[in-house]
């Protein structure tokens, strides 16, 4: 992670470039490492809340901050702005404010009316500088959830004004740099002001600061049936890996069936080595065991291989075998055998033995945590 926020300046404020063919903005931003943190940590929260009808998500897309699409709704459009400093400092709050509703009215006149919401996020405990008394009664979030308020059913009218106050600024900073500054395609209704808790609790290392989402922390438990702090871990950094790699090629999205394989993957990697330690020989187990992890890793976004050894489990003729741990060995031994699946195994300097032990043992590892793998399809309604 931090070899990729390398990547990025530290300005606070994002650099905006016209784009002379409809003076409308490139809105392509550039971030401090803080804030690069908190845009691909709020990706990765928004694209697991959305998940059950997301079809795929973009960091740092062409028009946004992030993209996400659906396969019933039109887009949501995000734009994330932090604070590197105490979230309860609001002392930059409404510079942070104005910028993200200067790209986001950008964003209604590039896509007209294409959108089903355009989102503000922020790590602020109280973005819209709300009075104590109001911000109590009718903002104050819970720091393991992402909380979400629509401007014209859940924002108090001091927030209301607070914002319409921003948006005019906005369109006079867009007016004044020769960009569109029209609000006709700006629809408060679909507007919505988000805060994610995330705080910049070490200075050095920021990927120390991933664990302290709570929110996110408890999205990956809602998936996982709380399985094991340490396969939550695994699974967060690889989200961090997958989603701060997607922000750097412009042209690829995240499929939500990758996201699915993703978690899935680090399942099966998970469950116990009990079939290596049992049933391959010990003179091959560390070579299988590092076959297996190189596969796992190159297929975390293609679950094939899992898809056709759970569809094979399930039409195995199971009726001369006397009990399940016969059927079990059967079909083991069966899909270490398989064509079509030793053609995801390249072989490489590996001998067939290395190739069918992996297989079988990898089969098992599925078989093994196939309740788990069915339950997290249905968490994605995939």
């Amino acid at each position: 992670m931090e070899k990729q926020l390398s990547l990025f300046s530290t300005d606070d404020l994002d650099s905006k470039e016209l784009k002379p063919e409809d003076k409308e903005k490139n809105t392509q931003a550039s971030y401090s490492a803080w804030g690069w943190l908190f845009q691909i940590t709020a990706a990765i929260v928004m694209g697991l809340k959305y998940r059950k009808n997301l079809t795929e998500i973009k960091v740092e897309g062409k028009t946004e901050d992030i993209e996400l699409y659906f396969k019933n709704k039109k887009p949501i459009y995000v734009q994330a702005k932090s604070t590197g400093k105490s979230i309860e400092d609001t002392s930059n709050a409404t510079q942070h404010c104005t910028a993200a509703l200067n790209t986001l009215i950008n964003t209604s006149n590039i896509k007209k009316n294409n959108y089903s919401q355009l989102i503000y996020i922020s790590n602020f405990l109280n973005p819209l500088k709300l009075t104590d008394e109001v911000w109590r009664a009718l903002w104050k979030p819970n720091k393991d959830e992402l909380l979400v308020q629509n401007y014209a059913n859940d924002i108090p009218k001091e927030g209301k004004d607070y914002l319409n106050e921003r948006a005019d600024e906005a369109k006079n900073q867009l007016k004044k740099g020769g960009y569109l500054s029209t609000d006709y395609y700006f629809d408060w209704n679909k507007v919505s002001v988000a805060t994610l808790i995330f705080s910049r609790k070490n200075e050095e290392n920021l990927e120390d600061n991933i664990k302290e989402c709570a929110a996110l922390n408890k999205l990956v438990d809602e998936i996982l049936e709380r399985d094991t702090n340490v396969l939550r871990d695994n699974i967060e950094a690889e989200l961090y890996r997958r989603y701060g790699n997607n922000a750097t090629n412009f042209k690829l999205t995240i499929k939500k069936n990758e996201i699915c394989s993703l978690f899935i993957y680090k399942i099966v990697q998970g469950a116990p080595e009990t079939y290596l330690e049992k049933n391959i020989p010990i003179f091959e187990q560390a070579d299988v065991e590092t076959y297996a992890k190189g596969f796992i890793d190159e297929q975390s976004q293609n679950i094939e291989v899992i898809n056709k050894i759970l569809a094979d489990f399930y039409e195995f003729d199971a009726s001369k075998y006397n009990n399940e741990d016969e059927k079990l060995n059967a079909f083991i031994d069966q899909e270490g055998e398989d064509k079509q699946l030793k053609s995801y195994f390249p072989m490489d300097e590996k001998d067939e033995e290395i190739q069918k032990g992996c297989l079988k043992y990898l089969t098992y590892k599925i078989l093994y945590k196939q309740r788990v793998i069915k339950n997290t399809r249905e968490e994605f309604s995939i």
